[in-house]
């Protein structure tokens, strides 16, 4: 029943991009030319057919609980991109661009676009309903402190999910996969604490259950999954070494990427922002008269201080008795100050660091070098974060709430080692998105 009923929703959501992409193309050609045509010629079929073709390859249709956002949207990305460039050469090739208005670049460009959305948001909901609607069941093989290690890692973790835990003897003698799959039993998979001792007799169980199919993921890697993060209790040296991902370190591709996008990023900000930090300016002067800008040391990549710069929210000489965290409500902020902070209009200067290269658009928080010295001091592995450039959003930014402590920045630090270890131009597309629902649906940080 459980495979039927996932045969079902596949072939849905094949029908849902069909159709979305066909109501993309018919919306933009009435913009273009003021008038509806729904009719569905063999071209614009051959293209739908090809798009939801390499979505199926890209294996867009077999959604679950278990997959991720990011990972669905990074695919979501690259389809269309493969499908937009395999469509355009047909049409170029054919020149049915001289024949039918749907080719011409005004509709075929803005139509892929419209139907990228679509395919983002329709898997976005497609997986969020998938993990408020159905409990998957999963099985932990382990004493207790492991669950109590991924309870306290997913705090929603009763709402989601269903853990199950087995004794290495009780898993080895009691669990059937085939008997669990002949009933309507939603199993996500098993998860193996890390202080489990791996005899051969288990080992060999292990590895009949995953050949058959059965998912067996590691503590780390099954909070990673569901929590989009790295636990910093669970790190270690020799994990860091073998573990897969960090591209952004060792190849030089991604990290040439990045920069193109932070350089076109930050001019284009730059441009479309320069009224609105104009207003912000004037705003900040008249409110008490005092300098517009603020300019301040953070630490950078590799260690390194540089200069950040922001409009002055706070009052003049807020730090004179030394370097304090900053909290939600400070009194310090200032009326100007506290709208420029809400709106995040405050940190429009930084594109200007994006731009010279001090910062990335998407990445950790920088941190004032007082503090840095004292959090990695008290935070194993802290300067990891230090590997790549300091970012204006970042993954911990939208995902964890506004903090000002040790104990916060060990948290927003298991983010940020999760989004150095699996960093992708897709995913900072993505951050960039979550950033600006933050900002809509928020009050402030």
């Amino acid at each position: 029943m459980l495979r039927r009923a996932t045969a079902i929703s596949s072939l849905l959501l094949l029908i849902v991009d069909a159709l979305g992409l066909y109501f993309s193309v018919t919306i933009f050609k009435y913009l273009r030319v003021g008038q509806w045509d729904l009719t569905v010629n063999l071209p614009l079929l051959l293209i739908i057919v090809l798009t939801v073709l390499i979505f199926y390859i890209f294996n867009l249709y077999g959604l679950s609980r278990e997959t991720r956002i990011t990972s669905a949207f990074s695919r979501v990305v690259l389809a269309t991109l493969i499908s937009s460039v395999t469509a355009a050469s047909f049409i170029y090739m054919t020149r049915t661009f001289e024949t039918d208005l749907l080719f011409w670049r005004s509709v075929f460009v803005f139509a892929m676009t419209g139907f990228f959305f679509w395919a983002v948001g329709i898997r976005y909901v497609v997986i969020r309903y998938l993990r408020r609607s159905r409990v998957s069941n999963w099985f932990v093989i382990g004493d207790q402190s492991v669950l109590d290690t991924i309870a306290d890692a997913l705090p929603l973790l009763e709402s989601t999910l269903k853990l199950t835990r087995f004794s290495e003897s009780e898993y080895v003698n009691d669990f059937d996969l085939n008997a669990l799959e002949m009933d309507d039993f939603d199993f996500g998979g098993i998860v193996i604490g890390r202080e489990c001792a791996l005899n051969p007799v288990l080992s060999s169980k292990l590895l009949k259950d995953r050949l058959a199919g059965c998912k067996v993921w590691g503590t780390e890697d099954f909070i990673e999954s569901y929590g989009a993060k790295i636990p910093v209790s669970y790190l270690q040296d020799n994990w860091l070494v073998m573990t897969s991902g960090f591209q952004i370190v060792h190849q030089s591709v991604p990290l040439r990427v990045k920069r193109v996008f932070d350089i076109t990023i930050s001019l284009l900000g730059l441009f479309l922002a320069s009224p609105i930090m104009l207003l912000a300016a004037i705003a900040v002067k008249i409110g008490d008269g005092q300098h517009v800008l603020f300019s301040q040391e953070r630490t950078g990549k590799d260690g390194k201080p540089f200069i950040m710069y922001k409009f002055r929210t706070m009052i003049v000489n807020a730090e004179a008795g030394g370097a304090i965290w900053a909290s939600k409500n400070d009194s310090r902020i200032t009326k100007t100050g506290l709208f420029l902070r809400r709106t995040r209009i405050d940190e429009l200067p930084q594109l200007w660091n994006v731009f010279v290269g001090d910062m990335s658009f998407v990445g950790p928080r920088p941190e004032r070098p007082e503090f840095t010295i004292q959090l990695e001091k008290e935070i194993p592995y802290y300067d990891i974060r230090h590997i790549v450039k300091p970012g204006m959003t970042g993954w911990a930014q939208v995902l964890y709430p506004y903090g000002a402590s040790v104990e916060d920045a060990l948290r927003k630090l298991e983010f940020d080692i999760y989004y150095i270890k699996n960093y992708s131009l897709a995913l900072d597309l993505f951050i960039i998105l979550r950033t600006i629902k933050v900002v809509i649906s928020r009050s402030g940080r």
